[in-house]
């Protein structure tokens, strides 16, 4: 039997508006886009349909689209990945000189 999972929620947009002080309603006003569009976003039920959506809500909130959406990021982060083996220790050493 598969199990069906739900909508993707977007906390952080919810807790952005609230920490404003801003209703669903207020938020949408500001930005532009109806008051289901907002709530659709923050249950994940939606993304952004747009660049001008996401930069809209983002204006209003006063934070970066990442903030909200870290997956729009143009520039994922690097993945550090633990250096082991001899390889690693010879990265770590200084260069040997040889003397003549």
């Amino acid at each position: 039997m598969a199990v069906k999972s739900g909508p993707k929620r977007v906390p952080r947009l919810k807790t952005l508006r609230e920490a404003h002080g801003l209703s669903q309603a207020a938020l949408a006003a500001r930005a532009g886009v109806s008051q289901a569009m907002i709530s659709k976003l923050e249950t994940g039920e939606n993304e952004p349909k747009g660049l001008r959506t996401a930069l809209a809500v983002a204006a209003v909130l006063a934070v970066e689209v990442t903030a909200i959406w870290p997956a729009a990021s143009p520039h994922p982060r690097p993945q550090h990945r633990p250096k082991t083996g001899r390889a690693s220790q010879q990265e770590a050493a200084p260069p040997s000189r040889k003397l003549a």
